[in-house]
């Protein structure tokens, strides 16, 4: 990954300074680079330390362990809604073994992720 780093810097210092110099890159001595380079230098590291956060997390967002946990997520706010329904139907009507049973089922939902993030 450093490696990959170093080339990035590398090309966003040369892509900076063409951008900077304009026409006059070719013909800048070392000195005028530097100088260019020490006032934007921190910049160039925030955004090639940025590119690659991005991209790491693009990368881990399409993953298919990622798309099946956004679906099992989808599942679990979908349990959530239809049990808080139940619960608040079952505590209008005053059926209160039916809102404990829900109440258990609950808890059971809630701890699904955690349960299988274990395995």
């Amino acid at each position: 990954m450093s490696q990959l780093r170093e080339t990035l810097l590398e090309m966003q210092k040369e892509k900076t300074l063409k951008l900077l110099l304009g026409a006059s890159y070719d013909t800048a001595t070392q000195a005028q680079k530097d100088h260019f380079l020490s006032i934007v230098g921190n910049q160039i590291n925030v955004d090639v330390d940025r590119m690659l956060h991005d991209y790491v997390l693009s990368y881990n967002s399409n993953t298919p362990l990622a798309k099946k946990n956004n679906k099992l997520r989808w599942v679990y706010i979908s349990c959530n809604v239809i049990l808080a329904s139940a619960s608040g139907y079952a505590i209008n009507i005053e059926n209160w073994p039916f809102v404990i049973f829900l109440g258990l089922l609950t808890i059971l939902n809630q701890f699904l992720p955690f349960i299988y993030n274990k395995e």
